[in-house]
């Protein structure tokens, strides 16, 4: 996802302008759906949930007031996709600051060649 509103400076911009947010190397995104939106429903349960004790802090029947159920559950779900993207930004600039440490130290992360069973292990003789 591209978020424009991305206010970084010096090599972490230059980084995310080329590589995270132009989308040559895409983030993986590995919970789907269930997480893309998972904070906008809990917030509308919340706005939902706040419209029906505002009902009974007033004494009045809960399934009165149905124009406060929607604003409350809009307002819910308009603060929960704000706090998905806010979570995504940080996500974002994480990811980039660790790349671009990475790429800056590469004698730190040196990929080595894994071994190989065949000579982890000692020779098995099955004994029957």
């Amino acid at each position: 996802m591209v978020y424009n509103y991305f206010k970084a400076s010096g090599p972490i911009k230059e980084f995310i302008e080329t590589d995270v947010f132009l989308g040559n190397e895409p983030r993986p995104n590995h919970a789907g759906v269930p997480h893309r939106h998972f904070l906008p429903a809990f917030g509308a349960l919340l706005g939902c949930t706040a419209a029906l004790f505002a009902n009974i802090g007033q004494r009045r029947p809960p399934w009165s007031g149905l124009q406060m159920y929607a604003l409350f559950i809009a307002i819910g779900g308009s603060v929960g996709e704000g706090w998905f993207h806010l979570k995504e930004w940080k996500n974002a600039r994480r990811d980039a600051m660790l790349k671009h440490y990475i790429e800056l130290h590469p004698e730190h992360f040196v990929n080595d060649e894994r071994p190989k069973y065949k000579d982890v292990f000692e020779p098995w003789y099955p004994m029957r």
